[in-house]
């Protein structure tokens, strides 16, 4: 049993982020773009909140066998691979916080308190992966 080698490996990979976002009643946001189109009023606040998770999940096993016969030297290694991906990321859109009563640093513990919201949660396609592999190696006296 000395000539074989059987190795499994497992690995996975969690990532989650949080971003809030604040844009003041003079960024361009406010001013000409989404923020000034959804709430129609210039001189408002608008915030977006984006929560995105990821996970990963990966397991390999893999078989070697390797022999030695006088100067002759060889190994024959064969494998699979499976991975497994999934995410999802949840949008919040608040539009008109009046900038007299909610600032930067408040605005996001009165989220219900804009004129106009929105929100969009997107679910990523599964990416699913299997593979095989092998590799044999040959040498004559190394």
């Amino acid at each position: 049993m000395k000539k074989f080698t059987i190795k499994t490996e497992l690995g996975y990979e969690g990532r989650y982020r949080d971003t809030d976002r604040f844009y003041g009643p003079t960024s361009y946001y406010s001013r000409d773009g989404e923020g000034f189109n959804k709430a129609g009023a210039t001189g408002l606040g608008h915030v977006i909140v984006q929560d995105q998770r990821d996970t990963k999940l990966r397991n390999t096993n893999t078989f070697e066998y390797k022999d030695k016969k006088n100067n002759h030297n060889w190994s024959l290694l064969i494998g699979e691979e499976q991975q497994w991906k999934k995410g999802s990321s949840d949008y919040f859109y608040g539009y008109g916080y009046d900038a007299h009563t909610y600032t930067g640093e408040n605005v996001f513990n009165f989220l219900g308190a804009a004129k106009a919201t929105d929100y969009k949660n997107t679910i990523n396609d599964a990416d699913n992966m299997l593979s095989f592999f092998a590799r044999a190696n040959y040498d004559y006296a190394g």
